[in-house]
């Protein structure tokens, strides 16, 4: 495993959000509250796992939004709509449950 860093150079260590209106500051996708981000509270900065390098799949019941590679169109009704993952990982994949109704 290894250490990232703001761009202050300040380590950057993982903590839940509790603000609904976060940014990851290099992709810029909105992360919902509770989303576990890596932080530099010092600078204001915040990476999401796709672009801190490491992706960690969500459980089941974890609230998700779309990020940086998504390619289902309007699949989850709108941008920033959080859903819930109802199923398991397969493959790196796994169903989530939008506001919409869709899956």
């Amino acid at each position: 495993d290894h250490q990232r860093f703001c761009r202050g150079a300040c380590p950057l260590y993982r903590r839940e959000l509790s603000d609904a209106a976060a940014l990851c500051s290099s992709c810029r996708s909105r992360l919902p509250t509770g989303y576990v981000a890596h932080e530099c509270a010092r600078h204001e900065y915040i990476l999401c796992d796709f672009c801190c390098g490491k992706p960690d799949l969500p459980d089941t019941g974890t609230k998700v939004v779309r990020g940086p590679t998504w390619s289902w169109g309007d699949e989850d009704g709108e941008p920033y709509s959080v859903g819930e993952v109802v199923s398991g990982v397969e493959g790196g994949t796994f169903q989530v449950r939008w506001p919409c109704g869709n899956l």
